[in-house]
């Protein structure tokens, strides 16, 4: 696939990560996120922070396209609570 393909794609994810490459062979298609977001809510306090510390990387397999299958490989970043009454 080339950039203008990876284009279209975007559509259909969210607007919260971006498509860095495509690789399509025999055996499905591979798809490169990023998180472009850089601030996340805590799930304890909802103190918004900016604070992260490491990025994680996980392999998620989407839904077939055009009848090949699909795996996301994604990279997101992982945040500390800024609020120091959060445990």
């Amino acid at each position: 696939m080339n950039d203008k393909d990876a284009l279209l794609l975007s559509n259909f994810y969210p607007k919260e990560v971006k498509i860095n490459q495509v690789i399509e062979n025999n055996s499905g298609i591979t798809i490169f996120l990023k998180s472009i977001t850089h601030s996340h809510v805590c799930p304890k306090c909802g103190q918004t922070t900016k604070f992260y510390h490491s990025t994680y990387k996980r392999r998620i397999q989407d839904l077939p396209i055009l009848g090949k299958s699909v795996y996301l490989n994604a990279t997101a970043y992982r945040y500390n609570c800024e609020n120091t009454s959060c445990d």
